[in-house]
């Protein structure tokens, strides 16, 4: 396990010390929350999609039998990953319509936020914070689940969970933390706005590539002319392409690698970096406006130590080779957008058209982006 802290506090005593106020991460997470499960004094808070892990169900299990306040929550459609679990652990499950990613735990006074919930994988990141004021407003997510039983949102069919986190930014002693919640803090619109601020770079490692709010943001990134990096799965380099436009464009740099990590690093190496955290993968908008999960924020000095490890994972992949156009059926290269703009119609037409064809693309939608909506029609001409 590798476990690097951004601040020298000890864990100590939580009823008899100040507040603590660090900030850490370790690869693989299932060695970090067996130990802290092993080690809790008090209570164990635990939202997981599923548990793959039976190590984990027997530390829970020896939790509770030594009087530790143990609590569980999973999705409903994996209830049957807890088989083992005690009945001095109290448990939950819920999220029929979408999917239950709040994928935390809270141990004692110490935050834990798994950037998946197969804890085994070896890429999985556990971020853990110490901080007083987020840890009880984590802690209220939580009890609106495992207590309330609210999950998602109302299209989910049951009560809508209530917006309880009227704090968002938590200061640490190793840099600022925000945290938000989806569905009732519109989190996506958060990570838009912030990747849509780059001045430098973006860096995206993600698993899953679906969700159109999200790659509309890449688009503009991919698009900017900064040198952007993309990190994603075979099938899912082909859902960015689908949403985002960036194939051909030199600045971006985009590798093939499966990454239990939906983690964005803006403007990495200088006094505005940030990474944005979630415990959920970028999943198509309609299940993520009915699911559970968190998003984190952070600025700080931890962050060369989470971008360096996940650089390492994926170092050596080749780059991602731009197919033939020919065999482009998903996406349109900037050089044909470029084409178009310049008023280059002989050039760019046929390549649209091609695409338009294979691909579903709408050309007058397409024209609309690239010359304005006030002179599409007249742009398309014949």
């Amino acid at each position: 396990m590798q476990l690097l802290l951004a601040a020298g506090c000890g864990l100590g005593d939580p009823a008899g010390e100040a507040p603590l106020t660090d900030v850490s991460f370790s690869s693989p997470a299932s060695s970090a929350i067996l130990n802290a499960v092993r080690t809790a004094r008090s209570h164990v808070r635990l939202a997981l999609n599923r548990i793959v892990d039976k190590n984990l169900i027997i530390a829970l299990n020896d939790a509770a039998a030594r009087g530790v306040r143990v609590e569980l929550v999973v999705d409903v459609t994996h209830e049957s990953s807890v088989a083992g679990i005690s009945s001095r652990v109290s448990f939950a499950a819920g999220n029929p319509e979408g999917e239950m990613n709040g994928n935390f735990a809270i141990v004692d006074s110490v935050a834990w936020f798994f950037s998946d919930a197969v804890l085994t994988n070896e890429r999985t990141i556990a971020l853990s914070i110490r901080q007083d004021e987020l840890v009880t407003t984590l802690g209220a997510e939580f009890a609106q689940m495992h207590d309330n039983g609210f999950f998602g949102s109302k299209d989910s069919g049951g009560t809508a969970k209530q917006k309880i986190n009227h704090q968002t930014v938590f200061e640490t002693s190793g840099g600022t933390v925000e945290m938000y919640f989806i569905p009732q803090n519109e989190a996506l619109t958060y990570i838009s706005a912030r990747m849509k601020q780059a001045k430098k770079s973006v860096d995206v490692y993600g698993k899953i590539m679906l969700s159109e709010s999200i790659a509309a943001a890449f688009t503009d990134v991919g698009n900017s002319g900064l040198p952007n990096y993309f990190c994603f799965g075979n099938t899912d380099v082909t859902n960015l392409m689908r949403h985002a436009f960036i194939i051909g464009n030199p600045t971006n740099t985009i590798v093939e690698a499966s990454m239990p990590v939906n983690s964005v690093f803006v403007d990495s190496g200088t006094i505005d970096e940030t990474m944005l955290f979630t415990t959920f993968p970028f999943d198509d908008d309609a299940t993520l406006a009915k699911s559970d999960g968190v998003v984190i924020f952070i600025r700080g000095k931890i962050l060369n130590s989470i971008q360096s490890r996940l650089a390492g994972m994926v170092a050596g992949l080749p780059k991602y080779s731009s197919p033939a156009d020919s065999e482009v059926t998903n996406s349109i290269r900037i050089a044909t957008f470029n084409a178009l703009r310049l008023g280059d119609n002989p050039k760019a037409y046929p390549e649209l058209a091609r695409v338009i064809t294979t691909g579903g693309f709408d050309l007058v939608g397409i024209v609309e982006l690239m010359v304005g909506a006030d002179n599409a029609n007249a742009s398309i001409g014949d």
